[in-house]
């Protein structure tokens, strides 16, 4: 592997691809007569106003459809569900009930370190309950 043309100096070339001489003028002529007869399609029969229409009627089926098809995510986005607690008469007991507000009660260093985590600072804020009032109305 000295050199990378040995294999082509062993077999007598001094390039990789050749063609027969006078190949590519008369090819064109040669490939035509190898080529099969293709038979050109016939023009559609039916009715010519039907023909003239069908564009019109395709462009009419293609608009029904995007109508249906907004019709119908309308119908799915206003039958979700609706997230107000009021529809939920178990969840709203059981946020009434005195033990499961102790579960979850939040005292100002929380609210603190929220605010903290946000980027707020405490001194923006005047006092504890406008802090506690900002911080639950989010």
């Amino acid at each position: 592997m000295n050199n990378p043309n040995d294999i082509l100096t062993k077999i007598g070339r001094n390039d990789g691809m050749t063609v027969p001489k006078g190949y590519f003028e008369d090819f064109i002529s040669s490939m035509q007569q190898s080529l099969p007869e293709i038979e050109q399609p016939k023009p559609e029969k039916g009715n010519p106003v039907w023909l003239k229409i069908r564009p019109y009627v395709y462009l009419a089926a293609m608009f029904a459809g995007i109508f249906c098809m907004m019709k119908m995510f309308d119908m799915i986005k206003s039958s979700s569900t609706d997230l107000n607690i009021d529809n939920y008469p178990a969840l709203t007991a059981t946020l009434e009930e005195s033990g499961y507000d102790l579960l979850y009660q939040v005292d100002d260093r929380d609210i603190i370190e929220d605010f903290f985590n946000d980027g707020i600072s405490v001194d923006d804020i005047e006092d504890n309950d406008s802090l506690i009032e900002t911080s639950f109305s989010e």
